[in-house]
């Protein structure tokens, strides 16, 4: 991939000057990364994508902005490699993005989407996780898979699909195959800039108010009953509609994490499983959540099991991440009326 990197930084400068006579496209903000690895720090820039602008990982560049995790690329201890689907989750949820403008991802790798070197499922899991927050960010991603002729059959195909959910559920777009070259790479930048907004003339954006459900995460534990270091706990999620006059509607839930006050995955244990996770991982679906009852929220609970293997005792942190929903409001209309001249015949 080192001399891809090139091709990309030469092809954005071009692709930006297009976008400009295509689009309209102005005020862009470009940044550059590299996918960082599941260990913090193992896969540092090398030279080739210095000199093309790709001066740090995209995990220290949201560390410089004072975030200190979760890290959804950390989870998998142990193997440094691409974890694309898990870096643009990260992106997605935690990149200084401007309010209000146009926002995409675009990624170039020659590896798997997601949790590198485990199963589909996995992968496909990392992908739905990453969909999620883009969908709440509003972010597109467009993608270039360049396999190089080194992958086919089930390999090929499972790829293929971890690819273009995670962009065509983003409104993005895939690219499969084929050799990298600057003038693909223009297309895909074109692309990314310009379909990242794409508003109709005459119509306006509704400023909507930041209305969003409740989460509420209670499990048992008292004086005589707490979490132990073996255990199994289970969870009780709330997500409850507080307001009298909107529907949540299709209410998702993209991921739940377990994390030490430090913002990592507990250790992995010698056999290379988790000492600590919870189950299932996500989505978790609500369904539809209507409006208060009697001046009372209306709520709808699931179950989720936090299953400890040997983790060492300590403060540790739930996080939902991956909140989607569509919101629901009806309007009455009483009168509207429209002048009409009859002429005399």
């Amino acid at each position: 991939m080192d001399d891809i990197a090139p091709l990309v930084a030469d092809a954005s400068a071009a692709a930006i000057e297009s976008a400009k006579d295509k689009c309209g496209a102005e005020n862009l903000r470009v940044a550059w990364f590299t996918n960082d690895g599941s260990d913090y720090g193992a896969s540092i820039p090398r030279a080739p994508y210095i000199a093309a602008g790709f001066t740090q990982t995209h995990e220290q560049y949201l560390r410089g902005l004072g975030h200190t995790g979760p890290f959804a690329g950390n989870d998998f201890q142990g193997n440094n490699r691409e974890e694309g689907a898990k870096s643009i989750n990260d992106l997605a949820r935690m990149y200084d993005w401007r309010p209000g403008v146009c926002r995409a991802i675009f990624y170039v790798s020659d590896e798997r989407f997601g949790d590198y070197g485990r199963t589909h499922q996995q992968q496909m899991q990392a992908v739905n996780a990453a969909v999620a927050e883009c969908l709440t960010a509003g972010v597109k991603v467009f993608a270039h898979y360049e396999d190089g002729g080194e992958h086919s059959g089930t390999r090929l195909a499972e790829n293929t699909e971890a690819y273009e959910t995670l962009c065509n559920s983003t409104s993005g777009r895939a690219e499969i195959g084929g050799s990298a070259s600057q003038a693909l790479y223009e297309g895909l930048l074109g692309e990314a800039i310009c379909e990242a907004c794409i508003t109709d003339a005459g119509c306006a954006v509704v400023d909507w108010p930041d209305i969003k459900p409740c989460i509420d995460i209670r499990w048992g534990q008292s004086d005589c009953d707490g979490i132990e270091s073996d255990d199994h706990e289970v969870l009780c999620l709330s997500i409850c509609n507080c307001y009298e006059n909107v529907t949540f509607s299709d209410v998702k839930i993209g991921y739940l994490w377990l994390t030490d006050e430090n913002g990592e995955a507990p250790p992995a244990l010698p056999d290379g499983t988790p000492s600590g996770r919870i189950y299932p991982l996500g989505p978790i679906c609500f369904g539809d959540i209507g409006p208060c009852v009697d001046g009372e929220p209306t709520c709808v609970h699931r179950e989720a099991i936090v299953v400890l293997r040997g983790v060492k005792p300590g403060k540790y942190n739930v996080s939902v991440g991956g909140l989607c929903f569509d919101i629901k409001r009806s309007v009455f209309v009483e009168k509207t009326t429209f002048e009409m001249i009859v002429c005399a015949s």
